[in-house]
């Protein structure tokens, strides 16, 4: 059980990818991540002037996502036995690849990102009472503004609190709790006394070992963790089914026990 209760934090960070929205829309998710990285491969000049071609650019972009769950890794590999420096790298195939992400959003699914009424109601059970942030290996300036801008939710969050990894100087989720830590620090939140939001539930073991207040909410999407670990304080479908938990766990109010002669009664 968690040691605080869900309405008791000072701040909400989310996960954007896979929490905004649900994955399993897309007809292949993998497929769709791998085909815009390798596009953003190519459109690399170094990398094109070292040879790369089109079937090299998606073996790389899917075993990256496979093996090291970031955008660059294996192109940073590759780029090194080519004489190439991980500094001309990861920046522009970093910005190159969230460009393209968010154009495919808009033109292949704009049911998700646009005018997203669940979200106006999720985020606005907790406008003005406690702030909202966004930890997301996604770029910031090229997709989260202008993607959360299109669901109709932007004015929900403290713009300086929405993190893409470029603000925690690339460090992974999943190996650093450098990026949750940099959205709780735009507002002034100790990790501690936040929660986390998140759909990988590696990114939340690591925040919970480096902060063992924060409570840790797995996002599934009606695919929950058949064992739910003991760095996940609680599980939810939606972004909208949290919200709505996290406002009746606080309209219940915390319990007074009242001591009597003999006995205890609690009382709301």
């Amino acid at each position: 059980m968690p040691k605080r209760r869900l309405s008791s934090s000072l701040a909400h960070v989310s996960d954007f990818d896979n929490v905004f929205y649900d994955a399993k829309l897309f007809e292949d998710y993998n497929a769709f991540c791998v085909a815009a990285l390798a596009d953003a491969a190519l459109s690399i000049p170094v990398l094109k002037k070292a040879g790369l071609t089109r079937d090299a650019a998606i073996h790389l972009a899917d075993n990256g996502y496979q093996r090291y769950r970031d955008t660059f890794t294996s192109f940073c590999l590759w780029g090194a036995q080519h004489g190439i420096s991980r500094e001309d790298i990861v920046v522009p195939i970093y910005h190159a690849y969230n460009t393209r992400v968010k154009a495919a959003f808009l033109q292949h699914y704009p049911q998700l990102v646009k005018n997203r009424l669940d979200l106006k109601e999720a985020f606005n059970i907790t406008h003005g009472i406690i702030p909202q942030g966004i930890a997301s290996h996604s770029c910031r300036e090229n997709l989260l503004f202008p993607l959360v801008e299109q669901m109709g939710i932007r004015d929900f969050f403290q713009e300086s609190a929405i993190c893409g990894l470029e603000q925690s100087e690339f460090q992974l989720k999943h190996l650093s709790p450098a990026l949750v830590e940099s959205s709780f620090e735009a507002m002034g939140v100790d990790p501690n006394d936040g929660t986390f939001q998140e759909d990988t539930d590696a990114n939340l073991r690591v925040i919970k070992e480096h902060h063992p207040g924060c409570l840790t909410v797995h996002i599934h999407h009606g695919r929950p963790l058949e064992t739910k670990p003991s760095y996940v304080d609680f599980q939810f479908y939606d972004l909208l089914e949290m919200k709505r938990a996290w406002k009746a766990d606080r309209d219940r109010g915390p319990k007074v026990v009242i001591s009597l002669p003999g006995r205890q009664v609690s009382a709301p």
